[in-house]
């Protein structure tokens, strides 16, 4: 493949993970362009980044990427979606199909996708540590997880097709830290986190600053292939709860999908915000070929992964409780003021 790529386009940047991606790569000397990608403007500017208007389904998406000579492509996803939601399925599936073509047309010489571990889905036959040969779950409940199936499915055989592509698939474990939203955190940010009877599952985590410096390295170095990215540590749910002071809820596995199911079809797409399953099967992945393969090591464990969410969390709480004083503080004072006998209700009667 030659030098690393110094023409990058990236999707999402009007998001937390293409914003922090592009912030990362204008700091790499090697980054000669940011070609950023997306249907909204984005709140910031680079000076080495241009952003174009384009929804990835466009007929004009090769043109755009070949006029800005784009030699990497980094592609982040999949967008969260309601069961019926048509138009984020065009956007997460066939928007990657669309998106990895016109790399290859372009003759771009990397595709980066930033997947999940969840891909692998939580089964009871998963192995105890499962490594990237390991084929992606069919069948799973809440749609941006099908999607990753289909996302992966295709770009396994987009891999063999166009092998001039160095195409990069990065399946995080369970991201946590202080400022992304994702699955696992609005877990942790319920009042009470349900759990199921008899079941504590095992979860490895990153750190939202590695899954950056992850997709960073990935856009800039030579490797290609699937790798499983987590920090070190494997966590039992039990355990996690108990660092972020929450209630566990237990339930009886089938009264919790059963109750799923009801709430999915009264509209609520995610009655659970990670799937049922992975309450009940631990998902462990093998982080071998990441570290020896593609050189890559997270800065932060697991524990001081969740440690920076709970930090967070803690700090926020810590602020609404003293706006939340603050304000009760002034509305008293308003009351007594106005209470007969009071300076002020005196200094009016005198007054009038």
């Amino acid at each position: 493949m030659g030098e690393a790529p110094r023409r990058v386009a990236i999707t999402g940047v009007d998001g937390f993970w293409g914003r922090e991606l592009a912030l990362a790569l204008a700091g790499d000397v090697g980054v000669e362009r940011i070609v950023a990608l997306g249907e909204k403007r984005p709140a910031f500017g680079l000076d080495r980044m241009e952003f174009v208007q384009i929804d990835l389904l466009h007929p004009m998406l090769v043109e755009v990427l070949a006029s800005h000579g784009v030699e990497a492509v980094c592609h982040l996803g999949p967008e969260r979606r309601g069961r019926l939601d048509e138009d984020a399925f065009q956007k997460n599936v066939l928007g990657t199909m669309h998106l990895a073509s016109a790399a290859a047309n372009v003759g771009a010489r990397k595709f980066v996708y930033q997947s999940s571990i969840r891909a692998y889905g939580a089964r009871h036959d998963n192995p105890s540590f499962i490594p990237e040969t390991r084929r992606v779950a069919k069948g799973m409940e809440y749609p941006e997880n099908r999607d990753l199936y289909e996302i992966e499915r295709y770009l396994e055989e987009f891999a063999g097709k166009r092998p001039e592509v160095g195409v990069v698939v990065l399946r995080f474990a369970w991201i946590l830290g202080p400022v992304a939203g994702t699955p696992f955190s609005r877990t942790l940010d319920l009042p009470a986190v349900p759990t199921l009877l008899g079941f504590d599952p095992h979860f490895q985590f990153i750190h939202e600053r590695d899954v950056v410096r992850a997709l960073a390295h990935a856009v800039r170095s030579l490797e290609r292939g699937v790798f499983n990215v987590a920090a070190d540590g494997v966590v039992p749910l039990s355990r996690v709860l108990r660092k972020a002071g929450k209630l566990p809820v237990p339930n009886p596995h089938p009264l919790a999908y059963g109750a799923a199911r009801v709430l999915a079809r009264l509209g609520i797409d995610e009655p659970f915000p990670i799937e049922v399953d992975f309450l009940r099967y631990s998902v462990v992945a093998d982080t071998r070929r990441m570290q020896a393969e593609m050189a890559f090591e997270p800065e932060h464990s697991a524990d001081a992964t969740i440690e920076s969410y709970v930090r967070r969390r803690r700090r926020r709480n810590a602020g609404r409780a003293l706006g939340f004083l603050d304000a009760v503080g002034r509305g008293a004072e308003r009351f007594f003021r106005r209470l007969p006998g009071s300076a002020k209700s005196l200094s009016r009667k005198k007054s009038g």
